[in-house]
């Protein structure tokens, strides 16, 4: 009884939002539809439901400046991820997303994005300046004074050494304060 209450009620938030979807194509795109020969936004997006997924991977990837082949004068941010460490975290939220698409009569679908370029989305990438005891296992202490440069602090997600495992809007902002605190 509980569990098809469930999936009831996964179908309910579904179909609330692809009408809150087409909503918002009508206030943003006023007489999209109505355009001669244009494929309806809104009948493309009607039968879509995103699931997103969040979990706490190895966080053993790299950030550094790139150069392009093609514009060596152009700089770009890039990110350097070996997926081997974190597949089990990404396995994990795929077969929950299996699940929900099943339980909402939908086709599941992973985007070629992950499944030939093994690239994700990153919201809320921390870590490149990680706290430590010393210059041996970090770049900053607990107050964020980066070792060998006292006056030289560092009061943000860069600090963090690995995932919170949600938004870590709330983390950062307490340990920024707490630095703050600390500055004579």
């Amino acid at each position: 009884m509980e569990k098809t209450y469930f999936f009831d009620t996964l179908r309910r938030i579904g179909s609330t939002c692809r009408e809150q979807l087409s909503w918002l194509v009508g206030m943003l795109a006023p007489g999209f539809a109505a355009i001669p020969g244009k494929l309806e936004l809104t009948i493309l997006l009607s039968n879509v439901m995103l699931w997103l997924g969040a979990g706490m991977d190895a966080a053993d990837g790299r950030m550094r400046l790139k150069r392009k082949w093609y514009a060596p004068w152009r700089r770009v941010l890039g990110l350097d991820w070996n997926v081997d460490r974190s597949r089990k975290t990404i396995e994990a939220i795929k077969e929950v997303h299996r699940q929900l698409t099943e339980a909402t009569d939908g086709r599941f679908f992973v985007p070629p994005t992950w499944s030939l370029f093994k690239s994700l989305l990153t919201l809320h990438p921390l870590g490149g300046c990680t706290m430590g005891t010393s210059r041996e296992n970090g770049v900053v202490d607990h107050l964020g004074h980066v070792f060998g440069y006292r006056n030289l602090i560092v009061a943000d997600g860069a600090i963090l050494p690995t995932s919170t495992g949600r938004n870590p809007s709330h983390t950062i902002a307490a340990l920024a304060e707490r630095i703050a605190a600390h500055i004579t």
